[in-house]
């Protein structure tokens, strides 16, 4: 799956998501450095985005991060989509 996705480069080696304690700040700076240097960080990201992926670090992001991102689209959407119909 991660090939035909283009993330073959991705650090990951696994799919499962590992829950964190406490310690999350450095478990997720760890999985952001890791990101920093991957080749498809911003393909890792958009299929995250794509398939609402709701744990861990996807493209150098957080959940909150990701969450926030999916928010904004939303609103440009739903602007864009006024501002059509406005004109019709």
């Amino acid at each position: 799956m991660r090939d035909r996705l283009g993330l073959r480069g991705c650090g990951r080696k696994s799919r499962q998501v590992v829950a964190v304690a406490p310690p999350a700040i450095e478990h997720i700076a760890k999985a952001k450095a890791v990101c920093e240097t991957c080749d498809v960080k911003v393909e890792c990201l958009e299929y995250a985005l794509m398939t609402n992926q709701d744990a861990g670090v996807w493209g150098g992001l957080t959940e909150d991060d990701r969450r926030k991102i999916r928010r904004e689209r939303r609103k440009a959407a739903r602007a864009a989509q006024a501002a059509a119909q406005a004109q019709q």
